[in-house]
């Protein structure tokens, strides 16, 4: 005789069986809408236009500043040195740069020629030079409002050349609140931000 294994169920496990059917009856709906949700939200975002940039005005950190460069301070009589002039405007947007260079003129002389412009204005309505004197007066500005100048940049190279032995000392006028000396002219609000200039020691021997 051939055993066969019979399961009895009782009215209890049938009904617990009804229960857990009963209960993903609901859980699989209620997780499909979940995902539908989300699958719609998600297409809204990627869909949805990304947002204009917003402009950002850069703000001036504080007053502009000219300095002086040259690979060699210390030459013989008859040497060039080339000193360059840079212009750093410290986030202000400039319409102009007046420069007033003096120097002494028994060491060293120069001459309008000797002056190559810059490109950071479009115009030089000024490039002066007094070797008698001393001195020299270089003015730069921008044509137009678009072209004012902003960061740093070269506002030109001035070569000199050594006469005699001797030292002397490259000097920016400049003292603040003035305007008959070096400025630099702040485009939106016409003044002077000029703030700090440096000098150069040359030495002829």
């Amino acid at each position: 005789m051939e055993n066969s294994l019979k399961v009895y169920t009782t009215s209890e496990s049938v009904k617990a069986n009804k229960k857990w059917f009963q209960t993903w009856r609901i859980i699989y709906p209620v997780f499909g809408i979940v995902v539908a949700v989300e699958l719609i939200l998600g297409a809204k975002t990627l869909l949805a236009p990304l947002p204009k940039p917003t402009k950002v005005n850069l703000q001036p950190i504080g007053g502009a500043y000219i300095n002086m460069f040259s690979d060699k301070t210390v030459v013989k009589p008859g040497d060039t040195i080339s000193v360059k002039i840079k212009v750093s405007t410290s986030g202000n947007l400039t319409s102009g740069t007046d420069l007033v260079l003096r120097f002494d003129p028994k060491v060293l002389t120069t001459s309008q020629t000797a002056f190559i412009r810059g490109k950071i204005y479009s115009d030089y309505p000024l490039v002066s030079v007094d070797s008698k004197e001393g001195y020299v007066r270089i003015s730069g500005i921008a044509s137009t409002a678009k072209n004012a100048f902003g960061g740093i940049g070269e506002l030109g190279v001035i070569n000199f050349k050594a006469k005699a032995k001797g030292q002397t000392t490259l000097t920016v006028d400049f003292k603040k609140g003035q305007t008959n000396d070096s400025n630099v002219i702040s485009s939106k609000t016409n003044e002077d931000v000029l703030e700090k200039v440096n000098s150069l020691k040359i030495t002829v021997q």
